[in-house]
Order: C-alpha cells, then sequence, then structure tokens
C-alpha cells in the first residue's frame, strides 16, 4: 500500500479483479469506501500479481498550469514495472525482462 504525497488517495497491490487481470486500485480519501468501490480507479497493465507500489515522493505541475500531477510506479511478480500518472488508466513507461527472477 501507498498513500499519495498529498495525503488523498492509497493505491494498492496484489488485486485480481477479472481471469488474467492483475490491477492496482486506487482509493481516494474524499470519498467513503462503498463510494470508492463503485467508482475505482484501476491501473491495469500487469500479467502477474502486483506486489510493489509507490508514489514519486513530490507533486509535479506543467509550467503555465494549476493542477499538480502525481506519478507512481508498479512492480509486480512477472519481472516488469511500471510508471503511470495517476490520473491516467495508461502507463507512461512499462519496463520488462529487467529481474530474472521475480
Amino acid at each position: 500500500l501507498a498513500w499519495s504525497p498529498c495525503g488523498t488517495s492509497l493505491l494498492g497491490t496484489n488485486t485480481h479483479m477479472k481471469p488474467d487481470s492483475q490491477v492496482a486500485p486506487r482509493f481516494d480519501r474524499d470519498k467513503n469506501f462503498s463510494e470508492s468501490l463503485d467508482d475505482l480507479y484501476q491501473f491495469v497493465g500487469h500479467d502477474a500479481p502486483i506486489t510493489v507500489a509507490r508514489y514519486s515522493p513530490r507533486l509535479y505541475r506543467a509550467p503555465g498550469s494549476t493542477k499538480s500531477d502525481m506519478y507512481h510506479a508498479l512492480g509486480s511478480q512477472d519481472r516488469m514495472f511500471s510508471i503511470w500518472r495517476t490520473n491516467n488508466v495508461n502507463p507512461l513507461a512499462p519496463v520488462d525482462d529487467v529481474f530474472e527472477e521475480a
């Protein structure tokens, strides 16, 4: 589990939602738990259980923007890790075959 740097969301690991679908769910603090389950934000992209989730400790803002972005990384038993922008459903950088063993 990993808390976002601003404390607004919790990123989970090791969640299996559908056959062969490993996800990392994000729970938002501004919603109660049942609302969060109904509107669950899921990061899908690994073939094996996601075992590590970490947020970058910094918030990032594009020049001229007033909105901050958060980034996180997920590591999985498929010997892969991926980097995500927290409000995007596609990984920015999936990196595979980095490790010899899971």
